[in-house]
């Protein structure tokens, strides 16, 4: 049975728990730049996404408690999902949980969303795919991904 995952805006006050999350071993390890990041390096980061108009963040919560975070940075008709679980709350099925809530209610008006997953990150990569999102390409170490939407 899936989990019941609930997204809510991320608010300043997450600036600890995103920058904790961002920063986890594991994280570092799937991510872009895999380097450790500055805490005032993430704080600049994070005040202009939390004002940015082509970007939100949610935190995903199971009965009120946080277990990840999903961050949409939108491209025109197109928005780029960033998708972390809590290290804690890791293979409990809270990442399909969290992309099915995005695709519900939360798309931004866009018309695709799309992925970028290190190659070797096979829990993301089934996670994508298990949502329904398609391999494009591989390039520079990851798989693109995207899944196309209605707003209807």
């Amino acid at each position: 049975m899936e989990a019941a995952v609930t997204l809510r805006a991320a608010s300043a006050a997450d600036e600890r728990l995103l920058f904790d999350w961002a920063n986890d071993p594991a994280t570092r390890r799937s991510a872009r730049n895999r380097q450790p990041i500055a805490w005032s390096e993430h704080r600049d980061w994070f005040a202009a996404k939390l004002a940015a108009a082509d970007c939100a963040i949610w935190i995903a919560e199971v009965d009120g408690e946080a277990v990840g975070q999903v961050r949409l940075d939108r491209h025109d008709m197109s928005a780029e999902i960033d998708i972390a679980v809590a290290p804690q709350h890791r293979g409990h099925g809270y990442g399909q949980a969290m992309l099915r809530a995005l695709a519900a209610d939360h798309a931004m008006g866009t018309d695709c969303l799309q992925a970028a997953v290190r190659m070797e990150n096979d829990a993301s990569l089934a996670i994508f795919r298990n949502a329904g999102f398609i391999e494009t390409s591989r390039a520079d170490g990851f798989v693109n991904l995207e899944k196309r939407i209605s707003n209807s």
